[in-house]
């Protein structure tokens, strides 16, 4: 049995969502499934640089405790 990479949804997690980021999921995959453009990037909808800061917080390093 494969197991599942760390960054794969488990479907069973889905049931602890809070609403609104389940709202949230929903709205999103929504839109993906409405539009007839093929792969929607962020930054074409005006996003890019805000998203150039969410990639930068989620790659660094998580601060130690103690450190």
């Amino acid at each position: 049995m494969e197991r599942a990479r760390p960054w794969a949804l488990q479907i069973a997690d889905i049931f602890g969502l809070d609403v609104a980021i389940a709202n949230d999921i929903t709205t999103v995959i929504g839109f993906l499934g409405q539009t007839d453009r093929g792969a929607v990037y962020i930054d074409s909808l005006g996003f890019a640089e805000e998203m150039q800061d969410i990639i930068a917080l989620w790659r660094s390093p998580a601060s130690r405790p103690g450190a």
